[in-house]
């Protein structure tokens, strides 16, 4: 989007998503990377709500990696065999890195900044939780899992 507005929304330079490598040596520029492109769509997303009179809302996704509590033996099972079968593994432990490393802190100081709520439904997804079976794969929910975090979303939005 070009013009006035679209740089009201947008910021005047338009750049590309860039894929991560993960590299060592490439980490720090590439976390500013990602950092600098997450605040740019926060910023017009936080921008747009605000002329709605609406308060943007980020939810972080659901992933049992980054939940402290115990799996269920079903979501144990098909997580294994998820992770045999599809090479996505070191995907996910590198995701995890990050984001117990930067990734969480980044979107909490982003959303101290530019005044939207940032709700990291993983942490919340705790103990609390232990043996239920909340998901299916690293990415999808089950109905039980869906309603578990529902429960801790919906009263933030009240």
């Amino acid at each position: 989007m070009t013009g006035k507005l679209g740089n009201a929304l947008y910021g005047a330079e338009n750049r590309a998503f860039v894929p991560l490598t993960h590299k060592p040596e490439q980490f720090e520029a590439e976390r500013e990377l990602l950092r600098e492109t997450i605040r740019d769509v926060l910023t017009s997303w936080t921008r747009f709500a605000a002329t709605l009179g609406a308060r943007l809302t980020v939810v972080m996704q659901p992933s049992p990696e980054l939940q402290p509590r115990r799996w269920s033996p079903e979501e144990t099972e098909l997580l294994q065999n998820y992770d045999s079968v599809s090479g996505l593994r070191e995907t996910f432990d590198r995701c995890k890195r990050d984001y117990l490393e930067w990734h969480g802190a980044d979107m909490q100081a982003l959303a101290d900044e530019l005044g939207f709520v940032w709700i990291d439904i993983n942490a919340k997804l705790d103990a609390r939780r232990d043996g239920e079976w909340l998901h299916i794969d690293h990415i999808h929910m089950t109905d039980q899992g869906n309603q578990r975090a529902a429960e801790e979303i919906v009263p933030v939005l009240a």
